[in-house]
C-alpha cells in the first residue's frame, strides 16, 4: 500500500477553520461538512481528490504526485475560492499512520511556510490539519482541521 491508497473512495468530512489563517488570535468558525472523493492514477504514482463544501458554496481539488526517487509526494491544491490559481506544493510522506508535508506559499499577500499533517490514518478514518508560519517555521498557527470518515 502506498501513502494515499487509504484515501481512495468517498469520505464524509467535518471541517473547521479560523476566520484569519495567519492570526493566532482569530476565532475558529463553526464546523462545516464536506464530501471528499479520491482516486488513484498512473499506476499509483498519482492521486486525485475532489472535495465539495456544500454549506460554503465551493469545491476544491488536490493532485498528488509520487516521486519514486525521493519517495516523497508533492501535494497541489486548487479551489473555486481562488479561480485560476494552484497553490504551491507541500511535500512529504505518510508512514505508520502519520505524515508531514511542508512548502512555501503566500497568504493574503504574506509569504508563509505551510505544513499539512495527516494523523491517525486508517482504512476508515483520518485526521488532517493545515498550519502556517509567518516566521520561517519557528512557530505554527493551525488554521484548518478535518476529520475524515469513510462513507459506508
Amino acid at each position: 500500500m502506498n501513502d494515499f491508497d487509504f484515501l481512495v473512495g468517498v469520505w464524509d468530512v467535518s471541517n473547521r477553520w479560523r476566520k484569519d489563517f495567519i492570526d493566532e488570535s482569530a476565532e475558529w468558525m463553526d464546523e462545516f461538512p464536506s464530501v471528499l472523493t479520491s482516486s488513484s492514477h498512473l499506476g499509483d504514482l498519482a492521486n486525485f481528490s475532489e472535495c465539495i463544501y456544500p454549506t460554503r458554496g465551493f469545491s476544491a481539488i488536490t493532485l498528488r504526485f509520487y516521486d519514486p526517487k525521493t519517495e516523497l509526494w508533492s501535494d497541489y491544491w486548487a479551489s473555486q475560492r481562488h479561480p485560476g490559481v494552484m497553490a504551491a506544493p507541500v511535500v512529504g510522506r505518510i508512514e505508520n499512520g502519520h505524515g508531514e508535508f511542508y512548502g512555501d506559499d503566500v497568504q493574503d499577500g504574506v509569504p508563509v511556510k505551510v505544513r499539512f499533517i495527516w494523523s491517525n490514518v486508517t482504512r476508515n478514518s483520518a485526521e488532517w490539519e493545515q498550519a502556517m508560519s509567518v516566521d520561517t517555521g519557528k512557530t505554527w498557527i493551525t488554521n484548518w482541521t478535518s476529520t475524515l470518515r469513510r462513507r459506508q
